[in-house]
């Protein structure tokens, strides 16, 4: 069995000829690994993949009086939009603005009922407060699944 050596080929120059080592790939011999390849890079410079302090995107799960409420967040920029299905099927739809790990904004349970929600993101969970009118809210606590 004959291994390839991993050491550089060495011009006379002194220089290294990494490229006969590791030759760039070739769109035409490969073109499925260089579309991997941008995939891939596109990902690490937009940060996917990586989690993000201030992003509340995601699907949730809160846990309130006892019962599970599932919902979803989506996120551009500090625009922040969602839903959750409350227990019996009804479903209720959020609109809000992120500014750093805080959240606001109106989940519309249906056309008379509205309730504001303000929360802080500490990783994979977050807590804070809904009311439906004047008053310090109740309190609630959420986590991402």
């Amino acid at each position: 069995m004959k291994l390839k050596s991993t050491l550089p080929i060495v011009r006379s120059s002194g220089s290294p000829a990494w490229n006969q080592v590791c030759p760039a790939p070739s769109p035409k011999r490969n073109p499925m690994k260089r579309a991997l390849f941008i995939a891939c890079l596109a990902a690490f410079v937009t940060g996917a993949g990586t989690p993000n302090s201030n992003n509340f995107a995601g699907n949730w799960t809160t846990i309130y009086n006892g019962k599970t409420i599932p919902g979803a967040l989506s996120q551009s920029g500090t625009r922040v939009y969602g839903h959750c299905i409350y227990p019996g099927g009804k479903r209720a739809a959020f609109q809000g603005a992120s500014n750093g790990n805080t959240l606001s904004g109106t989940l519309y349970v249906d056309q008379r009922t509205r309730w504001t929600v303000n929360a802080t993101l500490s990783g994979n969970s977050m807590s804070g407060t809904w009311s439906s009118g004047s008053g310090r809210g109740t309190p609630w606590t959420s986590t991402r699944r």
